[in-house]
C-alpha cells in the first residue's frame, strides 16, 4: 500500500526520507498511477491530503488541497452557481484536483472557455530536494514572478508533489442543449467540423466521431436555446437534432469517464488536417477513435498489446500521445516525445536528485 500523508508538512518529510518516489492520486488514471517501469521507487499517495481550504463565491475562486476529488469540488461549487467549465474528466470515477493537474487533462469544454492550465492560480508542492515551494497568487489578476501552475500542468509528476490549488470558477449556465448530425463519412464529418468553428455560434463544445457525426452543446440562457439552435441549422445547412436530456448526459458522462473501449485510453494533440491519416492507422490496429475539442484532440480506445504498434505509428506521423488509462504501460508517453535535453535541465532546476519517477 503507498503511504499517505494527511499534511503539506507530512508530504514533505515523507519525500525528504526517500530516495526514490512514485507520485499517485487516487488511482482513476491507470495508466499514469501504476508501478510499470518504477521498480526500487516507494509509492506516495496525494488522497489524503484533501478538503477545501478557502473558497469565496463572490470572487470567483477556490483552494483545496491536493487530494481533494473533483466530485466534491463540483458538488460545493454547484452549490454556489458555479463550476469547473473545462469539464474535467474522471470525476465520478473519483479523479482528483492535483491528479487532473499533473495529467494536464481537460474534456469538452475547453473549446470555448480554455484548458484547465487557464483555471489555476496558484499552486503548493514539494519540490525534489524535499523543500514546500509555492507559486501563483490566490487572485484572479497576477502578474508576478514565474509561472509554476501552468508549468505543473501535465508534469505527470515528474517535477514535484503538488499538495495545494487554487482556481479561478465560472458561473454555472442556466441551461444546456445537445444536438447532433450525421455527415455520413469521417471526411464529410471533417469538413463540417471545420466550418462549423469557424462559425460565431459561440458553442460550449464541438466533438465528431470516427462515423462523420458531429455532437453539438449550447450553453446559456434556458429562453435562448432554441434560436441559437435554429441558427446552428440555417448557418451550416444541416439537421441537427436535440437528444433526450437522458441520452444526451449519457453521452457526456461517457466522454467524461474516457470510455472508448479497447482497454486503454490514449489522449492525442493534433489538428483537423491529421484526422484522416491518424484514423487510417488507428483503423488498422483495431482502435476506436474519437475526436474533441473541434478537432484538436483525438481520444483512442485501444487494447494494451496494441499500443506499442501505436507508439511506432504515431512516432511515424510526428504526434505524441499520453496513455490515461490501462494497465501495464511502462511509459504512458508515446509516439514523438519532447525534447529528454529540455526535460533535463528542468529536472535540475526543480529535482536535481531525480527523486520523482
Amino acid at each position: 500500500m503507498p503511504a499517505t500523508p494527511t499534511s503539506a508538512d507530512d508530504a514533505r518529510d515523507l519525500i525528504r526520507s526517500l530516495p526514490k518516489v512514485r507520485l499517485r492520486g487516487a488511482g482513476s488514471k491507470s495508466a499514469l498511477s501504476g508501478d510499470a517501469g518504477t521498480e526500487g521507487a516507494e509509492s506516495v499517495s496525494l488522497a489524503g491530503l484533501s478538503g477545501m481550504i478557502e473558497y469565496e463565491p463572490s470572487e470567483f475562486c477556490f483552494t483545496a488541497k491536493a487530494g481533494t476529488p473533483l466530485r466534491a469540488i463540483a458538488a460545493e461549487l454547484a452549490t454556489h452557481g458555479q463550476y469547473l467549465p473545462f469539464d474535467p474528466p474522471l470525476a465520478e470515477q473519483g479523479a482528483t484536483l492535483a491528479g487532473n493537474l499533473a495529467a494536464g487533462l481537460s474534456g469538452p469544454g475547453r473549446l470555448r472557455y480554455g484548458g484547465l492550465r487557464d483555471f489555476v492560480l496558484a499552486v503548493e508542492f514539494v519540490d525534489g530536494g524535499g523543500e514546500l515551494r509555492r507559486g501563483g497568487a490566490r487572485v484572479v489578476k497576477n502578474a508576478a514572478g514565474f509561472d509554476l501552475p501552468k508549468f505543473l500542468c501535465g508534469s505527470l509528476g515528474k517535477f514535484g508533489a503538488i499538495t495545494e490549488l487554487t482556481f479561478k470558477v465560472f458561473p454555472k449556465p442556466e441551461a444546456t442543449r445537445t444536438l447532433r448530425a450525421a455527415a455520413g463519412s469521417l471526411a464529410g464529418g471533417i469538413d463540417a467540423l471545420r466550418r462549423i468553428a469557424m462559425l460565431p455560434l459561440d458553442l460550449d463544445a464541438l466533438e465528431l466521431s470516427s462515423a462523420g457525426d458531429l455532437t453539438v452543446r449550447l450553453a446559456g440562457r434556458g429562453d435562448a436555446l432554441s434560436a441559437r439552435a435554429d441558427r446552428l441549422r440555417a448557418d451550416t445547412g444541416m439537421d441537427f437534432e436535440a437528444l433526450p436530456a437522458g441520452d444526451a448526459d449519457a453521452y457526456w458522462a461517457r466522454l467524461g469517464a474516457l470510455d472508448f473501449g479497447g482497454g486503454c485510453a490514449i489522449r492525442i494533440p493534433l489538428t483537423p488536417d491529421r484526422i484522416a491519416s491518424l484514423d487510417d492507422a488507428a483503423a488498422a490496429l483495431g482502435a476506436a477513435r474519437h475526436y474533441s475539442m473541434a478537432g484538436n484532440l483525438a481520444w483512442l480506445g485501444i487494447a494494451a498489446d496494441r499500443v506499442p504498434a501505436l507508439d511506432k505509428a504515431l512516432a511515424k506521423a510526428g504526434l505524441a500521445g499520453v496513455a490515461i488509462r490501462g494497465e501495464g504501460i511502462a511509459d504512458p508517453r508515446i509516439g514523438t516525445l519532447p525534447s529528454v535535453a529540455a526535460e533535463a535541465m528542468v529536472r535540475r532546476v526543480f529535482d536535481a536528485g531525480g527523486r520523482f519517477v
